[in-house]
């Protein structure tokens, strides 16, 4: 049996690269999906006022949605020196807003058993100067992570989030070569990043989504609340 036997999947897609592989390794796993994001099933551009309608799409789609799973945040570099009034309150807003809309969706939403599925990032955890105004937005999402979890229990939905790292797509490393020019820093950024990971290579899209799928499935039943490293040991290098 598949990890996702006879589960219907709503998957929000950011355009990075991730949404189109959780499909196919959701499909592989036996699960039915419907994505919301461009080349997907339905129209979604990363705005909180989209989200109910995509849920609504979906569920009219595959007779009811038993999962959702988050986009990926969207990461970009800025220096303290060039922050912008209004900047980081954009950011955080785009990233919270978000966040909370799906979270909001899914208790209403969602069958029970049911399952969410967000995505962070490990820069969301960790600064440096050049990404912390984006870290600063990301890190909300810990705490909503938690507190949809506790209140999911209620309704049979458990929330999740996977934190990623260097993870080779093409969104990643148009970030790694915008932090290059923004920092000054000199060659290949995302190479230099991926010799820092101690496990000496980048992660791949399938590696991401194969830890979504077990997050989702009833092997991780007993999963709640948690926020789940799939970097690499990135992280605490």
């Amino acid at each position: 049996m598949a990890l996702l036997d006879g589960k219907r999947c709503l998957v929000f897609d950011a355009g990075d690269g991730l949404g189109a592989t959780l499909e196919t390794t959701l499909h592989a796993q036996g699960a039915q999906v419907w994505r919301a994001g461009e080349g997907g099933d339905t129209a979604f551009n990363g705005r909180a006022d989209q989200v109910d309608g995509a849920f609504a799409a979906g569920r009219a789609a595959l007779g009811g949605l038993d999962a959702v799973i988050g986009p990926a945040p969207q990461l970009e570099a800025s220096l303290p020196a060039r922050w912008q009034a209004g900047q980081f309150a954009a950011l955080a807003a785009r990233h919270g807003e978000l966040t909370a809309a799906i979270g909001r969706a899914a208790l209403a939403g969602l069958g029970a058993p049911g399952a969410v599925c967000f995505l962070g990032s490990v820069w969301g955890l960790a600064s440096s100067p050049d990404s912390g105004l984006a870290g600063g937005a990301l890190a909300a999402l810990g705490p909503l992570t938690k507190a949809l979890a506790l209140q999911g229990v209620a309704q049979g939905v458990r929330v999740n989030a996977v934190y990623l790292g260097l993870i080779d797509t093409p969104a990643m490393r148009a970030w790694c070569a915008q932090r290059g020019r923004i920092a000054g820093i000199a060659g290949d950024v995302f190479a230099r990043t991926v010799a820092k990971v101690p496990l000496g290579r980048a992660g791949t899209a399938d590696e991401a989504a194969r830890s979504v799928a077990f997050l989702l499935s009833d092997h991780a039943r007993f999963i709640n609340g948690a926020t789940v490293l799939v970097d690499g040991g990135l992280l605490y290098a």
